[in-house]
């Protein structure tokens, strides 16, 4: 197994995206996510992904992703929704 280094920053911020299987809307329940927070309790810092915000314009431009992705694919026909 490899060992993936992180950067070890307390109080930090990270971003980090879930995408289904063919986007399958598995995730809607209280019980689905109970479940993927108990997965990702036993997979972190081993084998993921994520994105250290850097500073104030990089968490702008992932809270504005957040805020557009469900009008991007589809869920909603405006942010604000």
């Amino acid at each position: 197994m490899t060992n993936y280094r992180r950067a070890d920053f307390p109080s930090g911020y990270y971003f980090f995206t879930v995408v289904t299987h063919r986007r399958r809307k598995i995730l809607t329940t209280e019980l689905a996510r109970d479940c993927l927070r108990k997965a990702w309790q036993e997979i972190q810092q081993r084998r993921f992904w994520e994105h250290q915000i850097r500073d104030e314009d990089d968490l702008q431009r992932h809270i504005d992703y957040i805020h557009y992705n469900p009008v991007k694919h589809g869920l909603v026909n405006n942010v604000e929704d």
